[in-house]
């Protein structure tokens, strides 16, 4: 179940940070970044979190479809 779960709450997790990251960008007073590495290292982190989350549906799709092939 973990390895069907860690996709979806990494893709959530990810897209979250980058939607906080936008958010300051327009409204710096909100302060949810205080300066730009940070803001890099949370860019880098959502990238390569939504990459990691569409390799694994594609591997998952692939699977099942091997599956299906398999029991036809």
């Amino acid at each position: 179940m973990y390895k069907i779960l860690y996709p979806h709450i990494t893709f959530i997790l990810a897209a979250s940070l980058i939607v906080l990251t936008i958010l300051d960008s327009f409204n710096p007073l909100i302060g949810f970044l205080r300066n730009n590495s940070s803001r890099v290292i949370i860019y880098v982190l959502g990238g390569l979190n939504i990459i990691n989350a569409v390799l694994a549906y594609i591997t998952q799709y692939n699977k099942s479809k091997r599956r299906e092939n398999k029991n036809n």
